[in-house]
């Protein structure tokens, strides 16, 4: 009898995006607005994401915001806060991420840094190598 020959795929994610960590006691909506004026952007409510946290199948649902303006860039703005663990919980402590995809300029997390870093309503903001993340998988939605 013939061996059977076993041929594993292995597939990669794309993680080509700018990942920031916002920490805020704003609400979900209040940061948004501020993120809209700021930028110019126009963030709207979606559906929440919802990821499966045990092998029972419980899951926790993240408020989810995102928009993609005539360059193509797209901006997705999610809560860290689910009901039971966080949507990266290797970063309990952030409230919220900012990811953007497909960014024109060079310098666009830089220039979202030095924004969120002069404003009241943002406590802290962080860059975030996806690299690092055990769970960075959540964020392939």
């Amino acid at each position: 009898m013939a061996k059977k020959k076993v041929v594993k795929l292995q597939l990669d994610n794309d993680y080509d995006f700018v990942l920031l960590g916002l920490v805020s006691t704003a609400k979900d909506y209040r940061v948004c607005h501020l993120l809209n004026k700021m930028f110019e952007l126009d963030l709207c409510k979606g559906d929440d994401i919802s990821i499966t946290i045990n092998k029972k199948g419980n899951s926790n649902q993240f408020s989810y915001y995102d928009f993609v303006n005539e360059d193509h860039e797209e901006f997705y703005f999610i809560s860290n806060k689910g009901k039971t663990t966080s949507f990266i919980p290797e970063y309990k402590l952030l409230d919220y991420f900012l990811l953007v995809k497909n960014q024109v300029s060079p310098n666009c997390e830089n220039e979202i840094l030095e924004k969120l870093k002069g404003n009241s309503l943002i406590l802290g903001v962080y860059p975030i190598n996806v690299f690092e993340l055990k769970s960075r998988d959540n964020l392939m939605f």
